[in-house]
């Protein structure tokens, strides 16, 4: 009887050992099969070019920022037409294409080499606009009743970030006053 006792404990050991074996190789083969899915997952998101961003070769930036093409995706005509005749002294140093519109209908960031950054929809439609140090934002990107109030009651203050929302503007001036303007160019209220 003790040697049936001692022999099942042995069955019973090398069953355990056995099931522990085949669930140590069920294991590798779970997580491989789970990486090489995430890795295709990537490699496919990786091949498919964000929709409503052109690609072309690389280009150079020259000095009067014309030609915008920085890598593989370029701004719409709109917005190299905008660059070219607000910023005539900078040249573009980053232009990124989003895959979708954000909030505020952005699908194209670009970085100019004087540190402006300036954000873009997919018609080449400035949305945001901000400036680094001492550069200003030209007040003719503004609508003219914008000028005016700017003009009258903060002459002199450069504006250092412009966002255009549907429902109107929102600037911040270089002292960190905010005004906000509706759709119109009308002034509504001043922030801190």
């Amino acid at each position: 009887m003790r040697v049936n006792a001692y022999f099942s404990k042995q069955l019973w050991a090398i069953l355990v050992l056995k099931e522990k074996k085949t669930m140590k190789q069920l294991m590798i083969w779970a997580s491989a099969a789970l990486l090489i899915s995430c890795n295709q997952e990537q490699k496919k998101q990786q091949q498919v070019p964000a929709p409503d961003v052109e690609m072309s070769p690389a280009g150079p930036v020259n000095s009067n920022a014309t030609t915008v093409n920085t890598g593989t995706v370029s701004l719409p005509e709109a917005a190299q037409r905008f660059i070219g005749q607000h910023f005539k002294e900078a040249s573009i140093s980053k232009i990124e294409g989003k895959a979708a519109p954000s909030k505020d209908g952005t699908m194209y960031e670009s970085k100019l080499s004087e540190g402006t950054e300036i954000d873009f929809d997919q018609d080449g439609n400035w949305t945001e606009i901000s400036t680094e140090g001492t550069v200003a934002i030209p007040l003719a990107v503004l609508p003219q009743e914008i000028q005016d109030y700017l003009n009258a009651n903060y002459n002199g203050l450069a504006v250092t970030s412009a966002d255009k929302e549907p429902s109107g503007y929102e600037l911040e001036l270089a002292n960190d006053t905010e005004l906000y303007f509706d759709a119109n160019g009308k002034f509504v209220r001043k922030g801190r």
